[in-house]
């Protein structure tokens, strides 16, 4: 048996680049030859131009049950799935297809209707407020799963009973008899739906192992899909490691007071008898003008205008005064500098900035806010949700993410822009090795790591391939 997950990010044009390829005879055989004539990777190596047609008659026995004869035109998704392995299961995320398009007119390349395959969908048919009231949240999220016919005894898209989850189209489960298989696409970042979604999928993954689905039987439980998260180092990319820049900043500190009988500019800042590297002697030492310069950040708009629509927009951008801790300040002194990319709201421009501390309150009633992430910073607009906690509530808020932890990419930003600071890529791969680091204080990470240690799921992935990096 073959099972795939794969996050399509829009099955639409995914289906289209399929058909192009697959859609007909001489596009198979430009799909299976290079342009040299050498078999491309992607079908086997004994593939080539003269041996198509008995390839052909393969796919046709796989794809229609050996109905229809080598001219018959094949399923070019049918055919897809034959070529790459004869995929017993394929588990997408992020189709985007909205549920009225299915087994319609405008279903695209007729994807419900696989031959060979039964398919089970899960659609986004949730509400969201918009500028003139609630708006379907069409073509976002959504979850299918294909399976070879005679596969499945049963599936839900409700599999945690609580609408305002099920209809997001985020998880479908099918029952393969002795097992059964959760297909998810995970809230990406952080938030309070983030962790209500994975808490109601760990439910619904208990009761499966323990036989309280209603439907007889314990099963063991298989999870697949988008998961956005992380539970070790090596499943991030190197520059999205953490770097925990008050730690550093402590330490510096702690070996300038030992270097008492040093000049400071002449041994220690030159990391020399120190043992600290040059790095964080530099990180220190301009730490306060980086502070003081993100404390006059602002999100400058952009009109931007989609070309299919004439539609006009704004996009956000993150702008701060690198000069701000200069003693002069004045208009003439100001040196603006523009951080990370446009944004869809000011929010998202802003928050890639925020390195306050962060809390957390577990979503156990009424009484909890809309937005449990809270900042703890005293000038932040969250303070005022804060205060509205009663004070037992506050005793139990949990760190979610600690003060001055920041990617080396965004560190490696901020000390060019601001300070004209610049590290090569060989002092920011140090940084990552010595220093790099996920937030063992995220909820999300806590949640892996219990579902790992505690419900003794096993990371396949990770289990065969334990030295594969940034995946």
């Amino acid at each position: 048996m073959l099972l795939v997950s794969w996050n399509v990010a829009g099955l639409k044009p995914v289906l289209q680049r399929i058909h192009m390829d697959y859609g007909n005879a001489a596009n198979y055989s430009a799909a299976a030859t290079s342009s040299t004539g050498r078999p491309n990777r992607s079908t086997s190596d004994t593939t080539t131009v003269e041996n198509i047609s008995s390839l052909q008659k393969t796919i046709n026995k796989k794809c229609n049950s050996g109905n229809n004869t080598s001219a018959t035109p094949i399923d070019p998704f049918a055919k897809y799935l034959a070529l790459h392995g004869d995929i017993t299961i394929l588990c997408l995320q992020e189709h985007k297809i909205p549920h009225g398009q299915l087994s319609s007119r405008s279903e695209p390349h007729r994807c419900s209707s696989v031959p060979g395959y039964e398919s089970f969908w899960s659609c986004n048919n949730s509400t969201v407020p918009g500028k003139s009231g609630s708006t379907k949240s069409r073509g976002f999220n959504g979850v299918v799963t294909y399976a070879k016919v005679g596969t499945v005894q049963r599936s839900s898209c409700t599999p945690f009973n609580d609408p305002s989850l099920d209809n997001q189209g985020r998880c479908i489960v099918t029952d393969h008899g002795k097992w059964v298989l959760f297909n998810v696409y995970v809230p990406c970042g952080f938030s309070r739906e983030k962790m209500r979604f994975l808490r109601a999928l760990r439910k619904a993954m208990q009761m499966e192992r323990d036989g309280k689905n209603d439907k007889g039987g314990k099963r063991s439980v298989v999870l697949v899909g988008d998961l956005n998260l992380k539970h070790c180092v090596e499943d991030v990319y190197w520059k999205n490691l953490l770097v925990d820049v008050d730690r550093i900043l402590g330490e510096v500190a702690s070996a300038k007071a030992k270097d008492t009988g040093c000049e400071e500019h002449n041994i220690f800042c030159d990391g020399v008898g120190s043992g600290i590297p040059h790095w964080k002697v530099e990180l220190e030492k301009n730490w306060n003008h980086i502070s003081t310069a993100l404390q006059t950040i602002e999100a400058v708009p952009r009109k931007t205008t989609n070309p299919s629509t004439g539609e006009s927009f704004d996009k956000f951008r993150a702008r701060v005064n690198a000069n701000a801790a200069n003693d002069k300040n004045d208009a003439a002194s100001s040196r603006y500098v523009y951080l990370g990319s446009y944004e869809d709201s000011e929010e998202e421009a802003l928050g890639c900035y925020n390195f306050d501390e962060r809390t957390y309150f577990e979503d156990t009633g009424e009484n909890t806010p809309a937005n449990n992430v809270v900042n703890t910073a005293k000038n932040s607009a969250c303070t005022t949700e804060l205060d509205n906690f009663n004070n037992e509530q506050q005793h139990h808020a949990i760190l979610c993410r600690k003060k001055n932890l920041i990617s080396i990419e965004t560190l490696t930003e901020l000390v060019s822009k601001i300070v004209n600071v610049f590290w090569d890529e060989k002092t920011q791969r140090e940084i990552a090795k010595s220093e790099g680091q996920l937030n063992t204080d995220a909820p999300d990470y806590l949640w892996i790591k219990k579902v790992l240690e505690e419900d003794g799921m096993v990371d396949v992935f990770r289990h065969f391939y334990p030295r594969a990096d940034s995946r």
